[in-house]
């Protein structure tokens, strides 16, 4: 399927730019729009932390203070999705064929209103989890995995320059992993090389990284299989090492091939990723 809208999430932060940017780069690539989605608390939401031993007086003049601040947050953002919108030279939506931006406010759960915007999405584009509290959280990252159904793009916190040409896929022979690949096919399509990354810790898996070689050459494109010995690190490391030395600039990857729970109290690849990857990863659950 091509890539024709892309969602950004905004924040009102710092690392917006650094995640617009590559929705850009996206945009103009694959000459798609992108809808910049800021979401806006409702103070009342918060209300059962106030009420108790407040008079109604105190607790309305500080839902009056955190729904200013909230606006004026929301103000900056949109100053500078405009100035951001005006240096990539992005045209207000006019249709399929060109690239262009949009501006999307709402108020309530981020978590909610990503998941549902993020469903009628070719691509959603978020900055990745830092332990930055100011920065984009863990949350917001598994709402996008995992209730849209959609692929993700997270953005490390350097930036990204360039769009992506060198593409490596780390294949495990998983449903998720399988997913991911389809869903990259336009990434797949436009890369200069293509490396199929397996960490060999199981039987056949070289052979499962070799059909899917076979698979994608049915697709048009040639990729190389890379097989690494597992290292003392996790698979996570293993994978990120070996992308630094192909020198791959966009990682494809199924997300929480094994169960979530599993991953939270023992760790695992998809975590590991999420947390130290420098380079974007295109993740699918």
């Amino acid at each position: 399927m091509p890539i024709r809208k892309i969602l950004s999430l905004v924040a009102g932060r710092g690392h917006d730019d650094r995640v617009l940017d590559f929705a850009a780069l996206l945009a103009r690539r694959f000459d798609a729009h992108v809808e910049a989605l800021l979401v806006r608390p409702n103070p009342r939401d918060a209300a059962p932390l106030f009420v108790e031993g407040m008079t109604g007086s105190a607790f309305e003049q500080i839902m009056e203070e955190i729904e200013r601040d909230s606006a004026q947050a929301a103000a900056a953002a949109k100053d500078a999705y405009e100035r951001w919108r005006d240096r990539h030279r992005l045209a207000p939506a006019a249709g399929p064929g060109s690239a262009s931006a949009g501006w999307h406010e709402e108020t309530g759960s981020e978590t909610d209103r990503l998941a549902r915007r993020g469903r009628l999405a070719d691509l959603i584009v978020i900055g990745r989890p830092t332990e930055d509290r100011n920065g984009p959280s863990i949350i917001t990252a598994e709402a996008a995995l995992l209730e849209t159904g959609r692929p993700v793009v997270l953005v490390p916190p350097g930036g990204v320059p360039a769009p992506p040409q060198r593409l490596a896929i780390a294949w495990n022979g998983s449903i998720e992993a399988s997913r991911a690949v389809a869903l990259a096919m336009p990434f797949i399509h436009r890369a200069d090389r293509v490396a199929i990354v397996t960490v060999d810790e199981a039987s056949g898996l070289v052979q499962s990284a070799r059909e899917l070689a076979d698979y994608l050459r049915w697709h048009g494109a040639e990729a190389q299989v890379e097989a690494v010995e597992p290292g003392g690190d996790g698979t996570g490391a293993d994978i990120l090492g070996a992308a630094a030395r192909l020198g791959t600039d966009l990682l494809v990857m199924g997300a929480y091939t094994h169960s979530r729970l599993r991953e939270l109290i023992f760790g695992g690849a998809t975590l590991h990723i999420l947390y130290e990857a420098p380079l974007p990863v295109l993740m699918v659950s």
